[in-house]
């Protein structure tokens, strides 16, 4: 259960990125939850045994336990004005809090299976990069020169980052999927305790 400051009291500024970060998080996950980073949340011991934490990863634990297939909840807060010190949360926090939710998106739906993640990517890289070849190869055949056009060089950096990023899919793909197959390979040991 993840607690919602539903009558926040924090500035403007501060409930304004909280809502675009909260509905960011809502179309990347399709987890609707209204404030992500009330500091109240209540875990069963089952999810906070499941859990494995690092970094800033505390923010994200109704994401983690959701993609793990538990139940979120929210129960609506009394939110207070701060009386006491200054809040440590500062406007650039948006900005190191954005890398994190990349690293959970991606270890939440592409774990398995990288080259769907890298290949997306690389794919539209290499179709800009052709499209772009193309375009210049049907101006080359009408007799203009394209040697000296930037829009050549941009064209080739596309294709090249494009074919990098696929082939950086695979070797992932390959490296998920070896470790899988040694965990599978492992001999079960048995343990009798007397």
């Amino acid at each position: 259960v993840s607690g919602w400051r539903k009558n926040r009291r924090d500035s403007s500024f501060k409930v304004i990125t909280s809502k675009i970060f909260n509905s960011l998080v809502s179309i990347l996950f399709g987890l609707q939850v209204h404030d992500l980073n009330c500091g109240l949340k209540l875990y069963t011991r089952d999810v906070a045994q499941e859990l494995f934490l690092y970094g800033g990863m505390h923010r994200f634990v109704p994401i983690l336990a959701s993609e793990m297939g538990f139940k979120i909840g929210e129960a609506p807060i009394t939110h207070h004005t701060r009386k006491y010190g200054k809040s440590k949360y500062k406007s650039t926090k948006m900005l190191t809090d954005l890398p994190d939710l990349g690293t959970i998106f991606f270890l939440a739906k592409y774990n398995r299976r990288p080259l769907h993640f890298f290949g997306k990517i690389g794919g539209t890289s290499l179709m800009i990069g052709g499209m772009i070849l193309l375009y210049l190869s049907i101006i080359w055949l009408t007799g203009e020169s394209i040697g000296r056009r930037p829009l050549l060089t941009f064209g080739v950096l596309f294709v090249i980052a494009g074919i990098q990023i696929i082939f950086t899919g695979l070797l992932a793909d390959l490296i998920t999927n070896n470790k899988n197959e040694e965990i599978n390979n492992l001999p079960v040991k048995f343990t009798t305790f007397t």
